[in-house]
């Protein structure tokens, strides 16, 4: 294994050229820079994703309620409507019962 890929390995990378007691690898700037383009691309990509996790989250809970009030309206008119049928056939076995 070369210095470099100890270097990586091992991350003693972190510490900007110190040494460790079991690495005795000293990192060079180019696999500084590497490692922190690295950090900084995690970085993006985690930022990345959470933001459009939140529109995703606010649109889908968006719909979700815009749903929710039209089975709720739905479901209103359904009972409205069976109000006015038991009324209607009330008022039908009624007027039946008087006229015979």
């Amino acid at each position: 294994m070369t210095n470099d890929a100890q270097c990586l390995v091992l991350w003693s990378c972190y510490f900007c050229n110190e040494y460790f007691a079991f690495c005795k690898v000293r990192c060079d700037k180019r696999i500084l820079m590497l490692l922190w383009l690295q950090v900084v691309a995690n970085l993006i990509l985690i930022l990345g994703v959470n933001i459009a996790g939140i529109f995703v989250y606010d649109r889908r809970d968006q719909i979700r309620r815009k749903l929710f009030g039209f089975i709720r309206a739905s479901a209103s008119a359904n009972l409205r409507i069976q109000d006015e049928r038991s009324k209607l056939v009330l008022n039908m076995i009624y007027a039946f019962t008087i006229v015979v």
